[in-house]
């Protein structure tokens, strides 16, 4: 009798401890992911008259900060509507990363111009409860291409 004991004690202690330790790698598991999102919106607009520019091309590429090749782990491209706005919403996986983003005419109108944005799941862009990085003012303002006329 004292056997039936002794074995249902230890598998009363060898459950406790797999099941504390289940729940600590899920736990670890979910913090290390962050699989979130990155929400970049903003403007095209005219350098000179600060009119909104449509169509232009908003080529958006994420760089993980720890890879020395400079293979993008993400990329997208979208174009400003009718009021020159854009948006990109990018699916991520965590960690820090370095976010390019290239506005550029293909009429070739306008000078195209770039901006980088580093992503690091903190601070005032970072909604925790969505676990969502948000920039709402990455804004372009494009130069007009001089022709040797003018």
């Amino acid at each position: 009798m004292t056997d039936f004991f002794r074995n249902i004690i230890i598998l009363l202690a060898v459950s406790a401890v797999l099941f504390s330790c289940s729940k600590a790698f899920t736990a670890m598991d979910a913090s290390d992911s962050k699989g979130g999102r990155i929400i970049i919106t903003g403007t095209v607009s005219e350098l000179e008259s600060a009119q909104p520019l449509k169509d232009m091309k908003i080529v958006f590429k994420a760089y993980t900060t720890d890879n020395a090749i400079p293979v993008p782990v993400y990329s997208d491209e979208v174009y400003s509507g009718n009021d020159g706005v854009y948006a990109i919403e990018a699916a991520a996986e965590g960690g820090k990363l370095r976010c390019v983003i290239t506005a550029s005419d293909m009429s070739g109108g306008h000078s195209s111009q770039t901006h980088e944005i580093m992503v690091t799941w903190s601070g005032p862009s970072y909604d925790k409860h969505s676990n969502s990085f948000i920039v709402n003012d990455c804004n372009f303002q494009l130069p007009k291409v001089r022709t040797q006329a003018e």
